[in-house]
């Protein structure tokens, strides 16, 4: 599993929750305590939240960090038992 693709599906996730929630960056970020440009990174797959930032966002999204992993599915990307 690659972890570029590990850090693009997880920023997806958030976008797709905070969109849902009609947050903007600048709203999210100031939640959470990040710049704009920190949270825009993460959903863009730049930047690789720590374990604290995603329960930080999570909160900030109102869920938790369970449905952020289960939103970015990266059960996908895990390679299929008979490949390894």
């Amino acid at each position: 599993m690659e972890n570029n693709a590990i850090k693009v599906q997880m920023g997806q996730a958030i976008r797709r929750l905070r969109e849902k929630e009609r947050l903007s960056q600048e709203r999210l970020a100031l939640m959470v305590g990040i710049s704009r440009q920190h949270l825009s990174n993460v959903e863009s797959g730049k930047a690789n939240p720590t374990v604290e930032l995603l329960y930080r966002i999570a909160c900030g999204l109102g869920t938790k960090m369970t449905r952020i992993l289960d939103e970015a599915d990266l059960d996908e990307l895990s390679p299929s038992p008979e490949g390894r």
